[in-house]
């Protein structure tokens, strides 16, 4: 009987499909993070399809950059709402067609299905690639390289074939890459590597080959970098997108210094997933001298990398193809235009198609060796094996922002967001012993941080502690003493102490700063109250409503007035009011207990 083959038909993609959901699985169920919260939760052009003539920025008198990945949202949105495990599906199911097309990419360069199979294996599963599909807001990295490898796949097909639709496709799907990232710019390279591999098919070495391929082709090539570039030109220039960020290290010797250090740590990464990191900023210290050890074991590294990618490509028309497309795609990223994250772990993902590829030329040529199929079919899962586990591992780290931040605070305690950001995790998640701590520990290192000493002192207000409250905000006024934040809640904590004298002089400096503060008007409301000043408490709480941010406790506060003098039906205006602009929640107990005061004084609920 035959052995049957699960290199082909149906099979690869079946196992590919049924272990990268194995494996993502448990990512389907975290929340909203971090960036989420700007390109998904309030950025209402993707709450519907109605929204897209606005997301491709017609009207506004710039087109807009990224549209793919809006646009894409959209989809989502139509289909769950904000529903974040909608989103987590999407991502999921893009990184499985780009899982599918590493795999008939792989097998077409290499004409090993045992190859391909790895490669796509190799690339559904590593823990690197976390960072683009269990975060949702990595979407632009999966859907960019999902459009780039069917442009790569077209071309392939168009030079086999001559026929103008693959053209077609190539230049169009092309063209959706780069409208979901900008990185996707490289694709007339990538089709010139394509070219060199078929030109080296017919015995030619890489210089001879490429010097046909261009002689050829070069029409083409010329097309898509003068469009490539343009786009490139675009966002860069007229979107801002660099915004003046210096060179690493303060001058451009460093700043390439430092980009070789950060690349040798990439490769390290890639064949050592350990330790990975949401955010990477803080986490390398520029390489400023030539003297620095960091940058020559960079550069041993990257010298003994490139002598063995030149030797493969020497020997392996695919194997050249996989090395050539590593440094193709990671130009973009390579700081050659500076731009704030230095590092990325989605940077990795488009590519690391190369190294997947041989990843998985060489566990496919351990079969051939004398340790035989079965050691060789064993070494290979393996190292999926390990790889996904990893991978599972990682996922929970992104089911919610504490948990994603805490395993950031684990790697790197002394980044420049990383104690910020899970300080700000825990208060906003309610667990605010934990965010005093966080806090403390934060500004130990960073004691000039005015925001940090205002979060600081809500957080030990929402813990009783006014005394505390009270030192934490007047640090961060003595920072700033234009800070209007931080004079609100010293004026609070004074009250929590019982100090109404100060608490008003507090409020009084933030009107001097805002005089339309919505807080620190219905606050000076308040204290009149206290005193039995119901005419001055009736003016501040009316100032407070007509601020351009009003507090909904003024308008209560209001209400309460109006009943105390018996103008009911003002004071049912007001609940009204306050519920129809979404400023006061139907469940709030203050609301409950102004509408039984309502209620008893006159008789109806409002």
């Amino acid at each position: 009987m035959r052995r049957a083959d699960f290199t082909t038909g149906p099979w690869p993609y079946l196992l590919l499909a049924l272990v990268l959901a194995a494996v993502f699985a448990n990512g389907l169920w975290g929340g909203f993070l971090w960036d989420d919260q700007a390109t998904v939760v309030d950025n209402v052009r993707t709450h519907g399809l109605s929204h897209v003539p606005e997301l491709l920025g017609w009207g506004e008198g710039r087109f807009r950059y990224r549209v793919m990945r809006d646009l894409s949202y959209t989809i989502d949105y139509a289909v769950g709402g904000l529903n974040p495990a909608v989103y987590h599906f999407f991502n999921v199911l893009y990184h499985a067609l780009t899982s599918f097309l590493v795999f008939a990419l792989a097998r077409r360069l290499t004409g090993s299905g045992a190859a391909a199979l790895w490669a796509g294996l190799l690339f559904a599963v590593h823990p690197v690639h976390v960072d683009a599909v269990t975060y949702i807001s990595g979407r632009r990295d999966v859907l960019s390289t999902l459009f780039y490898l069917a442009s790569v796949w077209g071309w392939l097909n168009y030079r086999e074939r001559g026929t103008g639709p693959w053209l077609a496709l190539a230049f169009g799907v092309g063209a959706l890459a780069v409208l979901t990232k900008e990185m996707a710019a490289t694709l007339p390279a990538a089709w010139f590597l394509v070219d060199l591999w078929r030109e080296r098919e017919r015995g030619l070495g890489v210089v001879a080959g490429a010097a046909a391929a261009l002689s050829r082709h070069w029409r083409l090539y010329g097309a898509g970098a003068v469009a490539a570039a343009g786009f490139i030109g675009y966002v860069v220039v007229f979107q801002n997108t660099a915004a003046g960020v210096p060179p690493h290290g303060g001058s451009w010797p460093a700043n390439f210094m430092t980009e070789a250090m950060v690349m040798a740590y990439g490769v390290r990464l890639f064949l050592f997933p350990q330790p990975l990191l949401l955010d990477y900023q803080g986490y390398f210290d520029p390489v400023t001298s030539g003297a620095d050890p960091r940058l020559w074991a960079a550069l041993v590294a990257l010298a003994l990398l490139a002598a063995l990618g030149g030797w493969l490509a020497a020997r392996s028309r695919s194997a050249g193809f996989a090395v050539h497309w590593v440094w193709i795609t990671w130009l973009p990223v390579a700081q050659i235009i500076p731009h704030l994250e230095l590092f990325a772990e989605h940077y990795l993902y488009l590519p690391s198609v190369g190294l997947c590829i041989l990843g998985g030329m060489g566990l496919a040529a351990l079969g051939r060796l004398r340790i035989g199929g079965a050691a060789a079919l064993a070494v290979g899962m393996s190292v999926v094996a390990l790889l996904g586990v990893r991978t599972w591992d990682r996922n929970r780290d992104f089911a919610d922002p504490v948990t994603v931040f805490e395993a950031q605070y684990r790697v790197h305690p002394e980044g420049i967001r990383s104690g910020n950001n899970l300080a700000l995790a825990y208060q906003e998640a309610g667990r605010l012993a934990e965010a005093r701590d966080a806090w403390l520990r934060y500004l130990k290192a960073r004691s000039a941080d005015v925001k940090a000493w205002e979060a600081l002192g809500t957080v030990l207000r929402g813990l009783k502690d006014g005394p505390g409250a009270v030192t934490a905000y007047r640090r961060a006024v003595e920072l700033d003493d234009k800070e209007v934040g931080a004079w609100v809640g010293l004026g609070i904590a004074f009250q929590m102490v019982g100090d109404p004298g100060r608490a008003e002089a507090a409020f009084r400096r933030v009107l001097a700063l805002d005089p339309e503060d919505g807080d620190a008007w219905n606050n000076l409301g308040v204290l009149s109250m206290m005193r039995g000043a119901v005419a001055e408490a009736e003016a501040a709480f009316s100032r407070a409503i007509d601020a351009p941010r009003p507090p909904g406790d003024a308008y209560l506060n209001l209400a309460r007035v109006r009943i105390s003098q018996g103008r009911c039906g003002l004071a049912a205006g007001l609940l009204r009011d306050a519920l129809a602009r979404g400023v006061v929640h139907a469940d709030s107990p203050y609301l409950a207990r102004i509408r039984g005061q309502l209620a008893g004084a006159c008789g109806g609920g409002g």
